[in-house]
């Protein structure tokens, strides 16, 4: 897990050095919207939304934990499933808001004019689009699966514990599909993959902060976070 949040830290990391190579304050001024908002529009900002996304992740993950050599009930079992998807769809959420400013970046570093609250109102689908051309950020939305995010939006999505798997219904072609996913990809790859891309944007962010003020300090933790 700590080498899945290392390698989007240097994602990250990389994608904001390529803008603050162009203008280093506008770079910092752009994330920084992420904790403040703006002076005309505080509500832009996401802070608090990636705060309230961390408890419910770590929540989830620790009852992971505490359940992972139990014989679970079957009502349990399905609580805990339950619980699963709801994280890793509110974590789609949160990427679609860290996108937001990503976009904002990929804009001004294209010398495009961008304006964050329109891009804050696209939709998923769009702000993925948006960044398809970029070859660090593409990365990125590789882990979003909409099928199984829009299932659990749409209560379409069931876990069989006969079956040890999740079914989920999609659209295609005009029909209904059925269609399922293995409960240890869902463990092992869907639910700690939001968990990664959050907390390694938020990391970057501090690091980014700090290579601009404390050049030493951001070198001593670069070292530490590449020893880990």
């Amino acid at each position: 897990m700590k080498d899945n949040v290392k390698r989007y830290i240097g994602i990250f990391l990389t994608f904001f050095g390529e803008a603050s190579k162009i203008d280093a304050q506008e770079t910092v001024d752009i994330l920084s919207v992420f904790y403040h908002g703006t002076k005309d529009n505080p509500g832009l900002e996401s802070y608090s939304s990636y705060n309230e996304f961390a408890i419910l992740f770590t929540d989830t993950k620790n009852k992971l934990d505490q359940f992972k050599n139990n014989n679970l009930s079957y009502v349990e079992k399905k609580g805990l499933a339950s619980d699963i998807v709801n994280v890793y769809s509110k974590g789609i959420e949160m990427i679609g808001k860290i996108l937001t400013y990503c976009i904002a970046l990929y804009k001004f570093s294209q010398n495009k004019k961008y304006n964050l609250y329109q891009i804050h109102k696209m939709t998923l689908h769009k702000k993925i689009e948006e960044v398809e051309g970029h070859r660090h950020l593409k990365s990125i939305t590789t882990i979003i699966n909409r099928f199984v995010r829009n299932s659990d939006a749409h209560l379409s999505i069931v876990f069989k514990p006969d079956l040890n798997k999740f079914v989920y219904k999609k659209t295609s072609n005009g029909k209904v599909e059925t269609e399922f996913i293995n409960i240890d990809e869902v463990i092992l790859q869907l639910f700690p993959s939001v968990g990664w891309v959050t907390k390694a944007f938020i990391f970057s962010n501090n690091l980014l902060v700090l290579f601009h003020n404390d050049k030493a300090k951001f070198d001593q933790l670069a070292k530490e976070i590449d020893a880990i």
